[in-house]
């Protein structure tokens, strides 16, 4: 009977402390139910969004870039107190249309969306794509622009971009963007 004795109070201390730990469980359950962090996201949450970048700085120009679709290819991007530098490759397959939108979009990033850009130059290149000696030789800028908030044929171009009607290349070289030779070869413009 003694060993019986110790093995039912032996069995008895599992059961109760079993029941206990299903009792904490259940409390636990019941209260962190309700906690937003353990519930599943819907599929209206965002999980990463997107901030609106206000001042261009080293710290966010990648971001500022990225939230704008360009179609031609970004080569290479500089910041300097002011100065937004941006080369673009043109596409082979890129059409006249394609590379002013990215124009347009630029000059809405770069003077409408943000406040501290004072001056924003740009080139829109077709050839090598690398940036070795040899063949950068044989790049061809088809569209340059050094472009300052404080132009008067800056500001009328941009005017008539807020407006939202269509944009000809006339009112772009007024505005201060220039189209090369090869431009016109290429694109019979």
């Amino acid at each position: 009977m003694g060993r019986r004795a110790v093995f039912m109070r032996q069995w008895r201390a599992i059961a109760g402390a079993f029941g206990v730990t299903l009792a904490i469980m259940l409390c636990l359950t019941l209260l962190l139910r309700d906690t937003p962090a353990l519930q599943e996201p819907d599929s209206t949450t965002a999980v990463i969004t997107p901030q609106k970048i206000a001042k261009v700085s080293n710290d966010n120009l990648v971001d500022l870039l990225v939230q704008s679709p360009f179609q031609q290819q970004l080569r290479r991007a500089g910041w300097d107190q002011g100065l937004l530098k941006l080369d673009f490759m043109v596409r082979e397959d890129a059409n006249a249309d394609a590379i002013i939108s990215d124009i347009l979009q630029l000059l809405e990033l770069a003077f409408v969306r943000v406040s501290n850009v004072d001056q924003l130059t740009v080139r829109f290149l077709e050839g090598a794509s690398l940036g070795t000696a040899s063949e950068s030789s044989r790049e061809q800028h088809l569209v340059i622009a050094d472009l300052h908030r404080t132009d008067e044929g800056l500001q009328r171009l941009m005017a008539a971009v807020q407006t939202g009607g269509t944009i000809e290349k006339r009112q772009l070289e007024d505005g201060g963007i220039s189209f090369s030779k090869r431009w016109t070869t290429r694109f019979r413009l």
